[in-house]
């Protein structure tokens, strides 16, 4: 649903008058209606503006830079896109004159400092509550969380807002430890969150790719096991057909490399399962990989009995 022409998520040069229906598709999850993005300083815009440079608005939850600020452009989107929330526009005086004061939107998001420059995103419900504590960056492997000293025990800024019963962590969707909104965390179990683990390296810049000669193998790892899923000659091709097995074995769990290909109609601002998660769902069960691109599996490469349990049995860039 897109925000009406007076809402104050559109900046002023495009706000109330001056606004346009075409900039309802330009922006069309782009950063510009993004709950993660904000924009400069009124003194950077006053400067842009007289260098004649394209304006810019602030990233908090970009997937290259997790807890730092990063400079995007309105048009900009990537796969930690979330709908900006807004309030329709009312009135400021109420009954007899007095002056009503404005609801915070419940999307509303607010960050707390961690130190060196790092911060953590929450929702404004928790905000409060947590900024009491004094926070600072704690780094596991590639990721890095917030963490706090609380009656002589380390304690995590998402357990504590999720507060998990014992045998089950929190998994942050997007992969970003330090965003810890309650849209972006959920209790799992332990094979749950491992389905979600992001890239790690490899011959392949897609989770679940990697070089075989002169083509791509999809694969993924379930249960301990390798499971071999095609040769492609687009390694594109190869990581959306990872995704679909992923999603099947998975569900919401699994680490998609093209979420928006499995994004509900809600997301996008429609009620409802996406026409894409039910035809990619038709997919699955016919046990052969295919491509989006190619529905008649021309970017697959046939491969033999013999071939095929040979390469079951090699490694998967990320097993999940």
């Amino acid at each position: 649903m897109v925000p009406p022409p007076d809402s104050d998520v559109w900046p002023e040069q495009y706000r109330g008058k001056r606004w346009k229906s075409v900039y309802a598709i330009l922006f069309a999850g782009r950063c510009q209606l993004c709950a993660y993005s904000c924009p400069l300083p009124k003194s950077r815009q006053l400067l842009d503006k007289w260098l004649g440079v394209t304006r810019r608005l602030l990233c908090t939850n970009h997937p290259d830079s997790a807890g730092e600020l990063r400079e995007v452009l309105p048009i900009d989107t990537c796969r930690n896109f979330k709908a900006k929330s807004w309030l329709p526009p009312r009135s400021r005086l109420g009954k007899r004159g007095r002056c009503v004061k404005k609801k915070e939107p419940e999307g509303e998001v607010r960050r707390i400092p961690l130190g060196r420059g790092l911060f953590a995103l929450v929702d404004a419900a928790d905000y409060e509550r947590l900024s009491k504590y004094r926070w600072y960056a704690s780094r596991h492997g590639p990721t890095v969380y917030a963490r706090c000293r609380q009656k002589g025990k380390d304690t995590y800024m998402h357990r504590m807002i999720m507060r998990p019963r014992r045998g089950h962590i929190v998994d942050h969707i997007d992969g970003n430890g330090l965003n810890n909104r309650r849209c972006n965390l959920r209790v799992c179990t332990s094979r749950q969150n491992q389905a979600n683990r992001g890239p790690c390296g490899g011959s392949s810049q897609f989770v679940g790719v990697f070089r075989n000669k002169d083509r791509w193998q999809a694969g993924i790892g379930y249960r301990g096991k390798s499971l071999y899923i095609g040769l492609f000659r687009d390694e594109v091709e190869a990581a959306k057909a990872r995704d679909r097995k992923a999603y099947e074995l998975h569900g919401q769990y699994a680490y998609l490399n093209f979420p928006e290909d499995f994004r509900s109609d809600a997301e996008k601002g429609a009620g409802g399962r996406g026409a894409k998660v039910r035809n990619a769902s038709r997919r699955l069960g016919r046990g052969r990989p295919e491509s989006p691109a190619s529905p008649s599996g021309a970017g697959r490469i046939p491969v033999s009995t013999k071939k095929k349990k040979k390469i079951e049995g090699s490694p998967v860039d990320n097993p999940t």
